[in-house]
């Protein structure tokens, strides 16, 4: 029995295998065509996507 695949979970299929293959996530972000690197984090579920954390930032390690 064959089940029909939306759009979205081939998207996130997608950018997932690519990440898995070592594929920088810009480089992910424009196959996928999107225009703010946030986008591919939310699909990617990478830590500083505002929708995964409140749009909190890691602290940097920098001063």
């Amino acid at each position: 029995m064959y089940k029909s695949l939306s759009s979205n979970v081939s998207r996130h299929s997608f950018a997932n295998c690519l990440k898995q293959k070592g594929v920088a996530t810009d480089v992910i972000g424009e196959s996928l065509g999107h225009k703010d690197i946030t986008t591919t984090r939310v699909y990617l579920k990478e830590p500083g996507s505002s929708v995964l954390d409140g749009g909190r930032r890691p602290a940097s390690s920098e001063s």
